[in-house]
């Protein structure tokens, strides 16, 4: 993977709709040399999918939180398993994450009001290896005002 192949992946980071003629432009290249290196990239698996940014509050789920969990003993895979399966119409996890420290996951969680919210966070606390949690409360998320601006 070189600079350019760098250049573009930040771009579709960005905005993963850029056309390969907008690619191509800002990178310099031609729009067949950018086709080309994109459908290498996803053959490599560096590339895994193209997503839809979704507003979560018009979707009815305006509550975003982050938990982390600490779990007894080597039980992080099982439980995170169990975590990601917790999702219903009026709340659900989105991501869980194993991480290093005092902590054993980082999970998302989103619902459509404050007692879905903490219904499925009794689900969390309930499973038999989770030992403590935290939970934040997110207020707005910074990254998506900064990038429709």
């Amino acid at each position: 993977m070189d600079d350019v192949d760098k250049q573009l992946l930040r771009l579709l980071a960005i905005d993963g709709r850029l056309s390969h003629a907008e690619l191509a432009r800002q990178v310099s290249l031609s729009r067949p040399a950018v086709h080309h290196r994109l459908r290498r990239l996803e053959a490599e698996g560096v590339i895994r999918g193209y997503r839809v940014e979704l507003d979560w509050s018009a979707m009815g789920y305006p509550f975003t939180v982050f938990v982390l969990v600490r779990v007894i003993g080597p039980t992080a895979q099982a439980t995170s398993e169990a975590i990601l399966g917790f999702h219903d119409d009026e709340a659900f996890v989105d991501e869980c994450y194993r991480v290093a420290g005092d902590w054993s996951l980082l999970v998302r969680a989103r619902a459509s009001s404050t007692q879905n919210m903490e219904k499925l966070l009794d689900r969390v606390r309930a499973l038999p290896n989770v030992n403590w949690s935290q939970t934040a409360v997110t207020l707005s998320a910074l990254h998506e005002s900064a990038s429709r601006a």
